[in-house]
């Protein structure tokens, strides 16, 4: 059995330390994986988002939904 590692425990976050409004960096490191993946993820339509011209925002709750949806194919 894998044994958990203490640093990475410390990273891991409450989904209200969230901010309300994340940008693709945020979810990135919400996710703990790379840049170009939360961009694929943000650009896949499967997450809700905020366009604003050419500024993609996501919100907490849409991230939220987007984390469980996974969670139940999974």
């Amino acid at each position: 059995m894998k044994q958990k590692d203490p640093e990475r425990m410390k990273k891991m976050m409450n989904f209200n330390e969230l901010p309300e409004i994340m940008t693709r960096e945020d979810v990135a490191q919400a996710l703990h994986v790379g840049r170009d993946k939360s961009y694929e993820i943000v650009q896949s339509g499967k997450m809700k988002v905020l366009k604003f011209g050419n500024v993609t925002r996501i919100r907490r709750e849409d991230f939220i939904a987007y984390v469980k949806s996974c969670a139940k194919k999974g």
